[in-house]
């Protein structure tokens, strides 16, 4: 799949109150959101009981931009894992790439993480990384 140049109020891709989702193989490039509240320019993942697991595996978010924070991807609540991944030249004003809140935890693995001018990734809520360039 190839979500490209869409602009959102949220994010583009908004997994809002979802419980499991997949992602894979897709493309996320050059869209941008975050000016209604929360952030995400591309991916927003949102649950707020904590339980759901959303995972993007052989995913590219490249160019995408986020008015607030997430540039390429921000998670409120639940757990994301990042597999195979690249995240390049994403923008926002906190976590460029990615970023987690309080409620949110990221689970990185194998992935690119490159070309952010400002803080690439950011999570104030659980982190595990590993292999990863």
């Amino acid at each position: 799949s190839r979500i490209l140049s869409n602009t959102a109020g949220r994010a583009v891709l908004d997994l809002s109150t979802v419980d499991d989702v997949l992602v894979e193989s897709s493309e996320l490039r050059c869209n941008s959101g975050g000016t209604n509240g929360g952030g995400g320019g591309a991916v927003r993942v949102y649950d707020s009981t904590g339980g759901a697991s959303t995972v993007f595996r052989g995913v590219l978010f490249a160019g995408n931009t986020s008015m607030n924070s997430g540039g390429g991807a921000y998670i409120t609540g639940g757990t994301a894992t990042f597999d195979f991944t690249t995240f390049v030249g994403n923008m926002a004003t906190d976590g460029e790439a990615l970023i987690a809140t309080s409620t949110g935890s990221l689970v990185v693995h194998n992935s690119v993480i490159a070309h952010h001018a400002g803080t690439a990734a950011a999570s104030t809520g659980g982190w595990s990384s590993d292999h990863n360039v």
